[in-house]
């Protein structure tokens, strides 16, 4: 592995998670505006941006990593890791570093929601925060379901690409 496929793999692995937290923060604001919640337009707005960024740092990772990695042209040695077993890396460890530190707070919410269902509390319930809590897990949830298959598409587009460079 080059260390301008290292480059590619890690400005990737940046992407991901910044599209994760963008993709985090958009759900919820998203729900809340529909639901008419004032000040969630705001949150919104600052996760569309952050996938935003995200994703044009996957697309561009790259011309990046061209630039990142011009003065060095020596091999990276990982034993017998494919593109295909870093992609699967990424969006798995990705994926289980959200979904550990969201679990904590949707548990909460989750026991809250049950506990309170059909009790003079069911009232008190802020569903914009309790959806906040939870999305995040149902994220992450999906990503680490999903990281074999996306990595063996994003691998192979990875290597496609690499021809063409």
């Amino acid at each position: 592995m080059t260390v301008f496929n290292l480059a590619i793999l890690l400005l990737r692995l940046a992407a991901v998670n910044s599209f994760l937290i963008g993709l985090i923060k958009v759900g919820p604001g998203l729900a809340a505006i529909f639901a008419s919640v004032s000040g969630a337009i705001i949150g919104t707005v600052l996760g569309l941006i952050l996938l935003a960024l995200a994703v044009s740092l996957w697309v561009l990772a790259p011309r990046i990593a061209k630039r990142m990695s011009r003065e060095c042209d020596g091999h990276v040695t990982f034993t017998s890791l494919t593109m295909f077993d870093c992609y699967t890396l990424i969006f798995f460890g990705v994926g289980l570093v959200h979904f550990i530190d969201h679990l904590g707070s949707a548990l909460s919410w989750l026991y809250f929601l049950f506990a309170s269902a059909g009790t003079s509390r069911e009232h008190d319930i802020n569903f914009y925060t309790a959806f906040e809590a939870i999305f995040p897990i149902l994220v992450s949830v999906l990503l680490l379901a999903r990281s074999q298959r996306w990595a063996k598409k994003f691998s192979a587009a990875h290597i496609k690409q690499e021809e063409h460079l």
